[in-house]
């Protein structure tokens, strides 16, 4: 929800990944390699998205909805992440 904040903390880094566009960051776990979230840094702040498998009560969520990001150009992917994603602070040793 756009209206929403993930808080993420780690006293451990966590890794870094870019894929496709290179314009997302997708975190993960360094102990088991989980993604925890994908971010980007917008003009008005960090938004993301939280890998719901990783919640305890994933259930109670909205169905996800399926989107294919490749038949996406850069610009139209920025607009539908800043439309969705939440408000994300990350309290972690490296700098994401």
């Amino acid at each position: 929800h756009p209206d929403g904040h993930l808080k993420i903390e780690s006293p451990d880094p966590l890794g870094v990944i870019k894929h496709g566009s290179m314009q997302a960051k997708f975190l993960t776990c360094a102990s088991c390699g989980s993604l925890v979230a994908v971010v980007h840094q917008f003009h008005d702040g960090l938004k993301g998205a939280v890998n719901a498998k990783l919640l305890n009560e994933s259930e109670r969520l909205k169905d996800q909805v399926v989107i294919s990001p490749k038949k996406l150009e850069a610009k139209e992917k920025l607009r539908r992440w800043h439309s969705v994603w939440l408000n994300v602070s990350i309290n972690c040793p490296n700098r994401i």
